[in-house]
C-alpha cells in the first residue's frame, strides 16, 4: 500500500508510526478518509496489546 496512489485509494486511512514503543506513536492521514482520535487510540492500543504478548500471534 506504499504507493503514490494510495491518496486515491478511498480504503486507505493513513500510516501509524511508532517511533518509541509504547510511548510516542504518530498518525498521518494521507489520504481522502481518516481515522478519529479515538479510533487512532484504539489501534494503538491494539497493536500494543499484540506486541506485548506474542502468544495472540498464533490467532
Amino acid at each position: 500500500m506504499l504507493t503514490p496512489d494510495k491518496g486515491k485509494d478511498p480504503d486507505y486511512l493513513g500510516t501509524i508510526i511508532f517511533d518509541q514503543l509504547d510511548m510516542l506513536c504518530t498518525y498521518a492521514s494521507e489520504g481522502r478518509n481518516e481515522l478519529s482520535r479515538d479510533q487512532v487510540d484504539e489501534i494503538i492500543d491494539r497493536i500494543t496489546r499484540y506486541r506485548g504478548n506474542p502468544t495472540l500471534w498464533r490467532i
